[in-house]
């Protein structure tokens, strides 16, 4: 029972990497099949969220989501709720939740971030989510952001396929309840750290 706890306690002060991928999309897609509604009350998903516990925790945070001016939005497919998503417009790309405190980047002005993206079980394999991201990137006329986590590959195809680019890498260890080493790594290509500065 002491190697345990001794094992846990050295465990928990090791380093641990965390890692988020970013995207950009510029200009609105052609092809849209797909297209999403405002949602202002989480009742729109009452009944799914009941046997859902992401979307139960999601109604719990929408409130303050709601109350710094994010927006959530829903998408059909023949009256069925088939997928959540929300958006952010103040260009602040915030990975606090992520990547841990300070984690914080102004983005270019009209920049919209997707994030907390979530297509329902019933409606996976369809290819509900890049259709989402799609519509959800016709907006507004500036830049479209998204990201994830560097290890889901499933959302990273998704995003591609929704004409995103990857642009940056960004990790942070953690360890001993704090979080250091913040390090960006920038993809070839339009992208510069200059126009992602840290606030």
């Amino acid at each position: 029972m002491i190697a345990k706890t001794w094992i846990r306690k050295l465990l928990s002060i090791l380093p641990q990497r965390r890692c988020v991928a970013v995207f950009r999309a510029d200009g609105p897609p052609q092809d849209v099949s797909l297209a999403g509604e405002p949602c202002s009350d989480p009742s729109v998903w009452q009944e799914a969220s009941a046997h859902d516990p992401h979307l139960r925790l999601v109604a719990q945070v929408a409130p303050h989501r709601w109350a710094r001016g994010d927006r959530a939005w829903c998408f059909f497919e023949q009256g069925e709720l088939v997928h959540v998503a929300w958006t952010r417009h103040d260009d602040v790309l915030d990975l606090t939740y992520e990547l841990g405190p300070g984690s914080c980047w102004r983005l270019p002005p009209a920049s919209t971030v997707i994030y907390d993206c979530y297509t329902l079980a019933q409606a996976r394999g369809r290819g509900v989510y890049p259709r989402a991201l799609r519509w959800l990137r016709r907006l507004r006329p500036g830049p479209c952001w998204i990201y994830c986590a560097c290890d889901n590959v499933a959302s990273q195809r998704g995003i591609e396929r929704a004409g995103f680019m990857p642009v940056a890498v960004l990790r942070r260890w953690y360890g001993a309840k704090r979080f250091w080493g913040h390090r960006p790594e920038w993809q070839s290509g339009e992208s510069t750290h200059e126009e992602f500065p840290h606030p």
